[in-house]
């Protein structure tokens, strides 16, 4: 049986079930493959039997004994397996423990035929809601951009059992109202197509504004939260101390960064300043019994999971998860105490600069820790926000279909059809700080909007007093 990722009992839960305690191991390595050579009987155990406990071969047939392959070890090791695709057949095939939807991945998959196809029912169903008057004109984009991610969110959730893993638009990451926006719509979409909202995790931008977001998410409206592209122990702590869910560290970024900046190759991944860097933050959440899950993402190579069998949770590629069968290589799954990673952690204080409001605790953190989530976070985004640029030009041109053939040919074209999208206009896209004073007075008016002939305002909507 599979790890169970989620655990639905209460929202206050992980989403990641806790690892067992295990002793120390009394070497510097341990590896789930050791571990399971009791199973397997050692062919030196066979040949100092006594001669006359021998039978002759043909008394008994011979069994052929297969070495575990590394998704066992993995399983043994109590680390969750999950892949950043949305190759439905992939996602039904192989025995994951969860779904996660990203921006790339949605991109890459908007050509198939099938996955056009969710969003030709997202364009649908907010086409008319706008006929019904029940959305305005400028909120056309990002409407059918949340269905997007909901419709793709539920079949991927039909393949795979376990927790889905979504993002909110990376762009809003200097805004925490917008992300507080677009997370609470996304949870309200999927429990009106019956998933229940603890089966659902959302992904943040672990900025400060994520983090502020994720706080308010996790403790007023019971929306678990994965914050995202974490770069150093004292970031992730911080991100630990918020109660977010999960915290994501990228590997195969983090290791690019440290090499670059020490301008080394490591040909021992076992003392990769990133990966000790790594191991280090896995100890720090065991050592201060924090409940957030660490999941390590973006791997350069399976055998980066050598050393990370620490981990909760990992995100593979689709052609990583194909090879999960294969011949197994040593999985350390806890840290010795006398290695470096383990003795970083223990100097590490637990407060954070995090107080639950603007505290912009990242001007406290050293050089090479802003230096490192500048490296990391800062230039994914950058890279996200192009993505999420191409999949709302592959929107406006389904939009502009549908629209077409469902109206008059007198017809005025409608502002959404001229303008730029708000949602991805330079001003906000590239100025956080400008979001940031603007959002509040956004976040008012939208709320307006959805909640025009609802009644009374759900309170989960309510935004974080700053």
């Amino acid at each position: 049986m599979s790890p169970q990722l989620h655990e639905a009992a209460r929202p206050d839960q992980p989403a990641i079930s806790s690892r067992p305690a295990s002793p120390e191991p009394s070497s510097s390595t341990s590896s789930a493959h050791d571990s399971s050579s009791s199973t397997f009987p050692t062919r030196s155990a066979k040949n100092d039997a006594p001669e006359s406990s021998k039978k002759p071969a043909a008394a008994k047939p011979r069994i052929i004994k297969t070495p575990p392959t590394l998704r066992r070890c993995l399983i043994e090791a109590n680390t969750a397996v999950m892949t950043e695709t949305v190759d439905f057949e992939s996602l039904s095939y192989h025995d994951l423990d969860g779904s996660i939807l990203s921006p790339a991945h949605v991109l890459d998959a908007l050509n198939s035929p099938y996955i056009h196809y969710h969003l030709w029912v997202a364009v649908k169903m907010s086409l008319d809601d706008h006929d019904k008057r029940q959305m305005k004109a400028p909120d056309m984009h990002a409407a059918v951009l949340e269905r997007l991610i909901v419709e793709l969110g539920k079949s991927m959730m039909d393949r795979a059992p376990g927790p889905h893993i979504t993002f909110v638009d990376p762009r809003w990451h200097g805004s925490a109202p917008m992300m507080l926006r677009n997370a609470i719509r996304l949870i309200d979409m999927f429990e009106e197509s019956g998933f229940s909202r603890d089966s659902i995790v959302v992904t943040i931008p672990a900025t400060e504004e994520g983090i502020l977001a994720s706080n308010h998410l996790e403790r007023k409206c019971h929306i678990l939260t994965n914050l995202d592209l974490v770069g150093t122990l004292s970031h992730a702590a911080a991100c630990a101390q918020s109660g977010a869910n999960l915290v994501s560290i990228a590997v195969g970024p983090l290791l690019d960064w440290y090499e670059g900046r020490r301008k080394a190759k490591y040909q021992d991944i076992r003392t990769h300043p990133g990966i000790e860097h790594i191991q280090a933050t896995a100890v720090y959440f065991k050592l201060h019994k924090h409940t957030t899950r660490l999941v390590g993402t973006s791997f350069r190579t399976l055998q980066e999971l050598g050393p990370l069998g620490c981990l909760d949770a990992i995100v593979i590629s689709k052609d990583n998860v194909e090879q999960l069968n294969g011949r197994p290589f040593p999985l350390i799954q806890s840290v010795p105490k006398t290695s470096t990673a383990y003795t970083y952690a223990e100097e590490v204080p637990k407060g954070t600069a995090f107080k639950g409001k603007k505290s912009e605790f990242i001007s406290f953190l050293s050089e090479n820790d802003r230096s490192a989530i500048a490296g990391t976070m800062h230039t994914t985004l950058r890279k996200l926000k192009i993505k999420m640029e191409e999949i709302d030009e592959e929107i406006h041109k389904e939009l502009s279909k549908q629209h077409t053939l469902r109206s008059p040919e007198n017809e005025p074209e409608v502002t959404w059809l001229k303008e730029e999208n708000p949602q991805c206009s330079k001003s906000t896209a590239e100025s956080p700080e400008k979001s940031d004073r603007t959002s509040d007075k956004e976040t008012e008016s939208t709320e307006e909007d959805e909640g025009h002939g609802k009644g009374e305002q759900d309170p989960r909507r309510q935004e974080p007093q700053y």
